[in-house]
């Protein structure tokens, strides 16, 4: 019997876009960048709207694609159908229609691709991320800026039957992880999971590169990346139907602008727990891994490739581990923590940059299999994948899946198979 779990670093990237009919180099004034490239050619069908401009906005609703402006600038009355449109610091869009009625001009659109609004560019840049960055803000559920992110932020609710409380703490260094769930059978307490850690602060890497209207290349790295996270779970029998994905509504955000391109970096958390306990059964573990890593790829020409590396991966047992039963049980945990996305134009270009971190304790009783005694197992497994999609950026680019690094540690003591 095994239990098979994943948890998640999940990294995505979301670039917003401007355009000019003309080669622009501009340096963004945003702290968070040390260094930023934004050289483009624009096609000949793009528009830029400069932020005075986008000032004007009254409504911008990117789900049905409306954009209404009132007393706007002439670049904005001389829209026409057919244009791409790059709102500076908003999103990326193409004209359907413009209406205009006194002072307000309404224009519908639709999603535009990177490569529609540039002919050629680079469009790039290097960051010390920290998590005690100003710019950073807190959201819980569906509104923004709800607590202060330069103390904490923190979660507490019921989310698939699971209580949940979960606290985000930056520190100079580090950003900590406190989490906590408990599943209630019959008013008694039938599972209860914690996990403790940190992750570090990081340099982080992105360049898109852009020829004749074709995306040629991009590339995304997080370098220097250090956490550790410890597991501690004790469930019994009548934990047996708690299987769950948590997906906690809190999440942090970390603007970056490179350009007239507004990117922002997204921090949240999800946690799955997976148990097989029967009959009279229980199953307990204490697990802590410690890492260091790269974690980053690239696509050129449509072709992905690693550009990872886990190194010095430290596995510890950290109190009791083991299950009990008359029969094959065992209980599992993932968490998937960060999980990151980044955004650019409106779009997630990298839906998942991902470290799967998980546990697990199994009991398999002496019989069948050829087993002479009793085998109890316990494991954690650290792998970190990267899915890409890259439609925001390209049309002609479809959604790929890189493996990065996969490893694990497992103990076993009695009578286990090979």
């Amino acid at each position: 019997m095994k239990l098979y779990l994943t948890g998640l670093i999940t990294l995505a990237l979301l670039l917003q876009q401007c355009s000019q009919k003309q080669t622009d180099d501009i340096t963004p004034d945003v702290e968070q960048p040390v260094q930023a490239t934004y050289q483009v050619e624009y096609s000949a069908n793009t528009v830029v709207i400069d932020d005075a401009g986008v000032k004007t906005l009254t409504k911008a609703d990117i789900t049905t694609g409306v954009y209404t402006f009132r007393n706007p600038p002439e670049a904005v009355t001389k829209l026409e159908v057919g244009q791409i449109v790059l709102l500076s610091g908003n999103s990326l869009r193409k004209v359907t229609s413009v209406q205009r009625s006194g002072s307000d001009v309404t224009v519908q659109t639709q999603p535009a691709a990177l490569t529609e609004a540039i002919q050629n560019g680079i469009i790039a840049y290097d960051t010390d991320f920290r998590w005690t960055s100003a710019q950073a803000g807190g959201r819980v559920g569906a509104t923004a800026g709800v607590q202060e992110w330069s103390r904490e932020l923190t979660y507490s609710g019921t989310i698939a039957g699971w209580n949940t409380e979960m606290k985000l703490t930056p520190t100079p260094d580090t950003l900590r992880i406190n989490l906590k769930l408990v599943k209630k059978v019959g008013g008694q307490d039938a599972a209860v999971v914690r996990a403790e850690g940190w992750l570090s602060n990081f340099q982080q890497h992105t360049d898109i590169r852009i020829q004749n209207g074709e995306l040629t290349s991009f590339v995304h790295e997080n370098r220097n990346l250090k956490g550790q996270i410890e597991v501690k779970f004790a469930a019994v029998q009548n934990a047996s139907n708690v299987q769950a994905t948590i997906s906690v509504p809190a999440e942090l955000s970390f603007p970056i602008r490179v350009g007239p391109i507004p990117m922002s970096l997204n921090i949240g958390l999800v946690a799955k727990v997976i148990p097989q306990l029967f009959g009279e059964s229980s199953s307990e573990g204490s697990f802590k891994l410690t890492y260091d890593s790269d974690l980053g790829f690239a696509v050129r020409d449509g072709a992905p490739e690693s550009r990872s590396a886990l190194r010095n991966p430290l596995y510890l047992l950290t109190g009791k581990t083991g299950s009990a039963g008359f029969e094959a049980v065992g209980f599992g945990v993932g968490l998937e923590f960060p999980k990151i996305s980044l955004r650019i134009l409106g779009g997630i270009v990298v839906p998942s940059l991902v470290v799967n971190t998980a546990v697990y304790s199994v009991f398999e009783p002496p019989y069948g299999g050829g087993l002479t005694a009793a085998c109890q197992e316990g494991d954690i497994s650290i792998k970190a994948e990267a899915g890409v999609e890259l439609s925001v950026l390209s049309l002609s680019y479809q959604p790929v899946q890189i493996t990065l690094f996969n490893d694990r540690k497992t103990w076993k003591e009695g009578s286990c198979p090979p």
